[in-house]
């Protein structure tokens, strides 16, 4: 009988049909280490295959929890044969990823680093990668608790940068997850407040060009316009214009550039980016475009361009005229026509406003 189920057993296994090979190897009564031995691969096999199935297909995020969920339980049979020591800390390695897919990043850490202080697993393709992953699990811990604010100072985070630097100094070949772990490793620091860390990792990350260089050049503007660094900032923030004028964060550097070059009171420059934005009209969004039409009116009331300065507050307020910046500009235009001396006008205009 279990010679019988040992033939059955190598078709199987030269089909790779899993399933049907563990069903064989569980109907045979008295396993030698060979069997043993292939049982332990057979599942570990299946595990494997199982999880790939699973990121090649994925369905709802139920059908996705169950597919993982599968493959933890083939490599968890895997294990129930420890002969082959690789294969043994290869399950944890795939039992962490499958893990960390299913939002398991505690438990995925604890995996990933049964792999890593294994002796077994020198040689293998997952020990190259094994530091990027465990900072990415410590850092989706760090994120969660503190939502993404800036001044979180969390353990997790040091942990993930910890680990993200860990793999940077590493031999590897892959250059797109070197650009991702500086991201990160930035990001990490940046939420921190830590803003020289911050500004070093978003320039690495920049210098590599294989993953969204635009955010790391915004990045890297914000974090030197925190510590100070205004002609850095502009500098930032004019490359990634020039460099990628179809980025998701034009806008948003055409007003930081107006920004820091109103902070420098250069303020014909500012009036340029500033006045570019109010340009596209309803393209750019409403607060940016607002916060614009106020500085314009501000730049104007100090180059005594009274008609301009008005013009300006008013396209503001009538933008939205129950917010913060309106109440600005209603302030803005009533010093102008006192001014002017002419606060009729001003009273008259508002009457209209209703």
């Amino acid at each position: 009988k279990d010679e019988a189920y040992k033939y059955l057993l190598d078709v199987y296994v030269n089909t790779k049909n899993y399933d049907q090979a563990m069903a064989a190897l569980d109907k045979i009564e008295l396993k030698d280490l060979k069997l043993r031995r292939a049982y332990q691969k057979i599942a570990y096999s299946k595990g494997v295959e199982v999880f790939n199935n699973q990121k090649k297909v994925y369905g709802s995020k139920e059908s996705g929890r169950t597919g993982y969920i599968n493959a933890i339980n083939y490599f968890k049979q895997s294990l129930k044969y420890p002969i082959d020591n690789q294969l043994v800390s290869l399950s944890y390695y795939w039992m962490g990823e499958a893990n960390y897919r299913l939002g398991n990043y505690q438990e995925s850490i604890v995996l990933f680093e049964k792999f890593k202080y294994s002796p077994a697993i020198l040689n293998t393709e997952e020990n190259k990668v094994i530091d990027y992953n465990i900072g990415y699990a410590y850092y989706k811990i760090a994120m969660k608790q503190s939502r993404g604010k800036t001044g979180s100072n969390n353990p997790s985070f040091n942990k993930s940068i910890e680990a993200f630097r860990k793999y940077a100094v590493s031999k590897h070949e892959d250059s797109l997850k070197l650009n991702d772990a500086y991201l990160r490793i930035a990001d990490a620091y940046f939420i921190q407040r830590n803003f020289d860390y911050a500004a070093d990792f978003y320039q690495k990350a920049y210098d590599v060009q294989k993953l969204n260089p635009d955010y790391a050049l915004m990045q890297l503007a914000q974090s030197n316009g925190v510590l100070g660094k205004d002609r850095e900032k502009i500098d930032n923030l004019t490359s990634l214009v020039t460099t990628y004028p179809t980025s998701s964060y034009l806008d948003d550097s055409f007003f930081l550039i107006g920004e820091a070059y109103f902070s420098l009171n250069e303020l014909e420059k500012a009036r340029t980016y500033y006045k570019a934005l109010t340009e596209k009209g309803d393209e750019v969004a409403s607060k940016i475009r607002q916060t614009s039409l106020v500085r314009l009116a501000l730049i104007d009331y100090q180059s005594e361009n009274l008609t301009g300065a008005v013009e300006n507050f008013q396209n503001a307020i009538e933008m939205n005229p129950r917010n913060d910046l309106s109440e600005q500009a209603l302030g803005g235009i009533q010093e102008v026509y006192t001014k002017i001396g002419d606060s009729q006008a001003y009273f008259d205009w508002y009457a209209k406003l209703g």
